[in-house]
C-alpha cells in the first residue's frame, strides 16, 4: 500500500527510498522467520510467522507508556489470499482480511496483537474454560499488570467481550472494566424489559448491582451497559 497512488497510503519515504518490483517484492519472496521443517501448524496456524509477531508485541510493550485507559477490540488486515484464518465480515469496511485481537491505549498505541485463529482456538490455555472474548481480555490484563503491577487499569470493550464473570475476574485482578452487554448474558435480573424502557423517554434507565460484588449493570432507552 506504500506504493499507491492513493493519498492516504502513498508514503514518498518507501517508494523513493525501495523499489517495489526489483527491491521490496524480491526480499518479500525470500523473507522467512521460521524454519520451515519443524513448523506444526495444528497448535498454530500462523506458525510460520509467529517468530515475527512475538519480537513486535515484546517490542511494543517495552516501549510503551503507562496509561490508565485501554481499549481491548477487534481489528482487520485486508487480504484477499487463500488462507484458513481470513475471515469474512459483512458489513464492516474491510470485509475480507485477517482478524486481530488488539489491545491499545486510548491515543491508538498498540500494546499488543493476537491473531484470530477460528472460535475454538482459545489464545490462552490459562482461560481455556472461557468463550474466546473474555479470554481475549484476560490474557492482555495479564500483559499489562507483568509491565505495571500494582497500578490500577480500566479496561473498556464491547459487547463481544462483554460477561459478569469476566467484570469478576478482573476485579480480582485490580483492574476496572466497562463495555456495552447483550442482553441474553444478565439473564435472572430485575431490570426494565428493554422493550418497555426504549418506549421511554430518551435518557431514561435502570439499574442494579450484582450481588457481592461492585458491578453495576445499566440499562436505557438507547444502550445497555456494566462497568465495575
Amino acid at each position: 500500500m506504500f506504493w499507491e497512488n492513493e493519498t492516504d497510503t502513498h508514503s514518498s519515504l518507501m517508494s523513493k527510498a525501495l523499489s517495489r518490483v526489483n527491491k521490496f517484492e524480491y526480499i518479500l519472496s525470500h523473507f522467512h522467520v521460521a524454519d520451515n521443517m519443524t513448523l506444526d501448524t495444528t497448535k498454530d496456524k500462523f506458525a510460520k510467522v509467529r517468530p515475527l509477531f512475538d519480537h513486535l508485541n515484546q517490542k511494543f510493550i517495552e516501549h510503551s507508556i503507562c496509561e490508565e485507559m485501554h481499549s481491548i477490540d477487534e481489528a482487520m488486515v485486508p487480504s484477499f489470499g487463500r488462507r484458513s484464518c481470513k475471515q469474512f465480515i459483512l458489513g464492516k469496511p474491510i470485509r475480507y482480511g485477517y482478524k486481530l485481537w488488539v489491545g491499545a491505549t486510548r491515543l491508538g498505541y498498540i500494546n499488543w496483537f493476537e491473531p484470530y485463529q477460528g472460535a475454538s482456538a482459545n489464545i490462552s490455555t490459562k482461560y481455556a474454560e472461557l468463550v474466546v472474548g473474555p479470554s481475549v481480555v484476560l490474557e492482555y490484563s495479564d500483559i499489562l499488570k507483568q509491565k505495571w503491577p500494582g497500578v490500577q487499569m480500566h479496561l473498556l470493550f464491547d459487547n463481544f467481550f462483554s460477561a459478569i464473570p469476566l467484570l469478576e475476574l478482573l476485579s480480582e485482578k485490580n483492574f476496572r472494566g466497562t463495555g456495552t452487554i447483550r442482553e441474553n448474558r444478565i439473564s435472572n435480573n430485575n431490570l426494565k424489559d428493554s422493550g418497555e424502557i426504549k418506549k421511554e423517554p430518551r435518557g431514561s434507565y435502570d439499574y442494579r448491582k450484582v450481588v457481592d460484588n461492585d458491578i453495576i449493570v445499566v440499562i436505557s432507552s438507547s444502550v445497555c451497559t456494566e462497568y465495575l
